[in-house]
């Protein structure tokens, strides 16, 4: 059940049974002996503290009767539940930013209109199909997939959202030849009909069309980054680039919304989008978006293109909002890390603050006697009890909030669109805390204000 649970928080990459998730008799037996060893030191510690005591110092003090040792005395248990509570704001904050960090990552706008939509993987190279035999098997397997109930529409592209494939080129404007200037962007084949199935938008010009086939002219929608990098403050349309291997200058016919490559938050991109007809390439997905729920449409587009040629493999198909959640499985892995040992934590230090606060209490059972039979109020005892609980708690906070700043500046590479000093975050997890620390001091000190004078004096 527990191996289960582990591998219920795989990234949706890692398909079912891909690894090994047993237990291990020798993870059980250094638990065990940690677990133990811990026992004996802390258990010998106070021992050890006891038997090299003064009698007589103890016996002045009132201990040997459950006596008045004094709060500040207590050194080595309030050190401990500082030390509790500074790791409590450690692991909460580092929950806190990451959470954060996926609600930004979430509402980002990729470019795109991601629901209802999935792609899928194959290449052509493996059939040995010479380019015109593969363009007319590009145009039937668009054909197939279009005319499946609950497609909307499908499109062709050699590298699909957040693949991280696809070919890299330097790219010259004209009039530009020096090769040091050039700027590498992303040459992105696609089929007529690409932006209007990823749904993004074109903001100057057009889209290609079925008119921009082999033969003609060879032209490219370039996604805005690119227009501006090389075009800045003009208007791209007409303007011509050429890959630095090639001769042919390629004019713009249209310029496109910026949109994610490779992950969400990333900078925008240079993009040149060329026709697929006048750039034949093998290794393409086919990307669809339907009408409804993708997964119940993937089977019947998978099986209709696989009639087309049942020994071509049909790699990765997978949903849009899959490889999105792919993307952030590391910051959402750390936030359930983060926020479970935070909880942990913070369970520890109320604990131990409600202990520390109890066992004073106890201890000074005649002393708060005393206070009571000179006028003081139960008010005063429960402002002087949870008054220390709150000044351990304030002290561990105070000592984590240091820690947590530079523990999580080592996570900033993995935040979005949040600093690792967030004041926010850093602030409700300090409430978080100071209030539970209230509530654990709150138990022993109203215990504390309903102590009978008259019994506690008998004590002495």
């Amino acid at each position: 059940m527990g191996s289960q649970l582990v591998w219920s928080f795989r990234p949706v990459f890692l398909q079912a049974d891909s690894l090994r998730i047993q237990t291990d008799w020798r993870v059980f037996a250094f638990t065990t002996a940690v677990t133990l060893l811990t026992g004996i030191l802390f258990g010998v510690v106070p021992a050890v503290r006891t038997s090299i005591g003064d009698l007589g110092e103890v016996l002045k003090s009132g201990g040997g009767r459950g006596g008045t040792e004094v709060f500040t005395r207590s050194r080595l248990r309030s050190g401990l539940v500082v030390g509790q509570v500074a790791l409590a704001i450690v692991a909460l904050a580092g929950a806190g930013l990451f959470i954060r960090s996926m609600d930004h990552a979430e509402k980002t706008n990729p470019g795109f209109e991601a629901h209802n939509l999935f792609t899928f993987n194959f290449d052509l190279g493996s059939q040995r199909f010479a380019p015109d035999r593969g363009r007319e098997f590009l145009r039937s397997m668009l054909a197939r997939a279009t005319n499946v109930p609950g497609v909307h529409s499908a499109a062709l592209a050699a590298s699909r959202p957040f693949a991280g494939g696809g070919l890299l080129g330097t790219l010259l404007k004209e009039g530009e030849d020096d090769p040091n200037r050039g700027l590498l962007a992303l040459i992105n084949e696609v089929s007529p009909g690409y932006f209007d199935t990823m749904r993004i938008p074109i903001i100057a010009g057009r889209g290609l069309t079925v008119f921009d086939r082999q033969g003609s002219a060879p032209v490219a929608v370039v996604s805005q980054a690119l227009a501006q990098h090389f075009w800045p403050g003009e208007n791209a349309i007409g303007k011509r680039f050429r890959l630095r291997i090639e001769a042919n200058y390629i004019q713009v016919i249209g310029v496109s919304a910026n949109s994610v490559v490779l992950a969400i938050g990333e900078r925008p991109q240079p993009v040149a989008y060329l026709s697929v007809d006048q750039r034949y390439q093998s290794a393409m997905a086919l990307v669809v978006r339907t009408d409804g729920k993708p997964s119940a449409v993937m089977p019947g587009v998978l099986k209709q293109v696989q009639s087309l040629n049942s020994n071509m493999a049909l790699t990765n198909p997978r949903t849009i909002q899959e490889d999105i959640a792919a993307g952030l499985w590391a910051p959402r892995m750390g936030a359930a890390l983060f926020g479970i040992f935070g909880l942990l934590a913070m369970a520890l230090a109320s604990v131990g603050i409600y202990g520390v606060m109890a066992y004073n209490v106890a201890q000074r059972t005649n002393e708060i006697g005393i206070r009571m039979a000179m006028g003081a109020r139960p008010g005063d005892v429960r402002s002087l009890v949870v008054g220390h609980g709150m000044r351990l708690a304030a002290a561990g906070i105070a000592v984590g909030v240091v820690c947590g700043l530079v523990v999580t500046r080592l996570l900033e590479t993995l935040l979005f669109n949040v600093q690792a000093y967030d004041p926010l975050t850093y602030a409700s997890v300090s409430a978080l805390i100071a209030a539970v620390a209230f509530v654990a001091g709150w138990l022993p000190a109203r215990r504390a204000a309903g102590i009978d004078p008259v019994m506690a004096l008998r004590v002495e």
